[in-house]
């Protein structure tokens, strides 16, 4: 796994890693279980850990599950951008 500059990414082993997405016409309707708003809360979170030194890139936070089980979380460490001050 490549690390990028100005990231942190934390990886916990799982058995496969096969995406189960679901086909882009079944998600419209989906509505979140309080599971899924929980793992939102935690990247929302993550994400806020670059507050004040992405810019002007977005803040990003990320959190990989698989049957309910954390995978993996990153976040938008800093910018590759610098300013003359």
């Amino acid at each position: 796994m490549t690390n990028w500059p100005g990231t942190r990414v934390r990886t916990i082993p799982v058995e496969s890693r096969r995406s189960s997405a679901w086909p882009a016409a079944s998600r419209s309707d989906m509505s979140l279980s309080e599971a899924d708003r929980e793992w939102l809360l935690r990247a929302s979170s993550l994400a806020g850990r670059g507050w004040g030194r992405v810019h002007p890139n977005p803040m990003v936070g990320c959190v990989l599950t698989r049957d309910g089980e954390l995978v993996g979380e990153g976040w938008h460490e800093e910018s590759a951008v610098r300013t003359q001050r």
